[in-house]
């Protein structure tokens, strides 16, 4: 009788465990963000963006801006364009040996903390969350 009550304490112990730890994945779930692939697109736009812009410098011997870039056939993108797949706009300041171009997350990315991108003349992509 003494193990069949024990048996039954176990088994209630286990249930309750299962249950708790169902609970937990659930809320898991439910609470962290999903994930996103367009923070990675825009990074791979950037790498372009990077190419075209020194492909530009070596035929022009200066960086250009967004829309000199996609008028020269380097980049789909104009100044202030929206990338369809990631949905960040982009923004470009050129100027002889230096240049700047900022990606900017869209709204539903912004309120959870999206990355905003910056690539300047070094090469360097640095998130300037």
């Amino acid at each position: 009788m003494a193990t069949a009550r024990w048996e039954r304490a176990l088994l209630l112990a286990l249930a309750a465990a299962i249950v708790v730890l169902g609970l937990h994945l659930m809320v898991g779930r439910v609470t962290s963000p999903p994930r996103d692939g367009r923070p990675r697109a825009a990074l791979h736009v950037l790498k372009d963006l990077r190419l075209a812009q020194e492909s530009y410098r070596y035929r022009h011997g200066q960086y250009a801006g967004l829309t000199a870039l996609a008028d020269a056939g380097l980049t789909p993108l104009r100044e202030g364009g929206t990338h369809p797949v990631s949905g960040y706009r982009f923004h470009c300041w050129a100027r002889g040996e230096e240049y700047v171009i900022v990606a900017v997350p869209p709204r539903d990315l912004r309120g959870s903390g999206g990355p905003v991108f910056v690539l300047d003349e070094t090469g360097g992509i640095l998130d300037a969350r």
